[in-house]
Parts: structure tokens; sequence; C-alpha cells
């Protein structure tokens, strides 16, 4: 060992562990340029018809102890909140969608529109049908 420098292994050491750090900063210049690169100009490519937000969004609500029809547009998007005066499972019949609701905290449920019918909304465990969704074209006109 040399009056107040570095011994022989520890010297060793400090030029491997410098090695091994330009080989990682290569190693990720090299992964780097081989990356695609994103050009902040383009725009995202167009989105098919299918695919689209719908135009129309329909909010409803409907409460335990006061049926309701709720008319949707097909093809709408619909946000509905479901309040109950118990804890329960609200269903949505034959849209195959169920979410617990209690008096605090309303079921929620989003979703798109796309088949025409006549869908109860009821709790499960009661048996109850609180109302009722129903899904019809837009007149023409």
């Amino acid at each position: 060992m040399t009056p107040g420098g570095v011994g022989y292994r520890e010297g060793v050491l400090l030029r491997r562990l410098l090695i091994l750090g330009a080989l990682l900063l290569v190693a990720s210049a090299v992964a780097a340029s081989l990356s695609p690169r994103v050009d902040p100009g383009a725009s995202d490519p167009p989105v098919p018809r299918s695919e689209q937000v719908p135009e129309v969004v329909v909010n409803a609500s409907v409460r335990d102890g006061r049926r309701k029809t709720v008319r949707v547009p097909l093809g709408a998007q619909l946000e509905l909140r479901v309040y109950a005066k118990s804890i329960d499972t609200v269903e949505l019949v034959r849209l195959d969608r169920e979410q617990p609701v209690d008096p605090q905290s309303p079921a929620l449920f989003e979703l798109l529109m796309d088949r025409e019918g006549s869908y109860p909304v009821r709790l499960v465990e009661s048996g109850r049908v609180l109302g009722r969704l129903v899904v019809r074209a837009p007149a023409a006109g």
C-alpha cells in the first residue's frame, strides 16, 4: 500500500467499477438510439366510427320507492345512478351488469346502449324492480 493512497486491491476494484459504469452508459445510449422516435406534431390515427364516443350522453337516476322509466336513444352513453334504502345489489337485467348499493352509496353504471329493448332495473336480494331502461332508435326526422 502506498502512503496516503489506495491499495492495489482497492485500485483494481475502482477501475472495474469505472469500466462497468462506462459499459452501462454505452448500453443505454445504444438502447436509446434503437427505440422508435415519437413526433410530437403528429396526430393520433383516426378512430374507427364504431369506437368513437357517442354524441348523446344520458345522465339518469333511479330511486328505491319510485318506479321510473328511463328512455335512452340507441347508441347513447348511459350514466346511471341507482339509490336504494337498504344494502343490496342492483342488476340491469339482460345487460349482465351488477353493482352493490347501500343507503349512503348509489350503484353507478356507465354503459353504451347498443341494443334496443326494455331492461328492468332490479334489486337482487329483495327482488324489487325499481325501474326500467327503454332503449329505442331515435325517430327519423
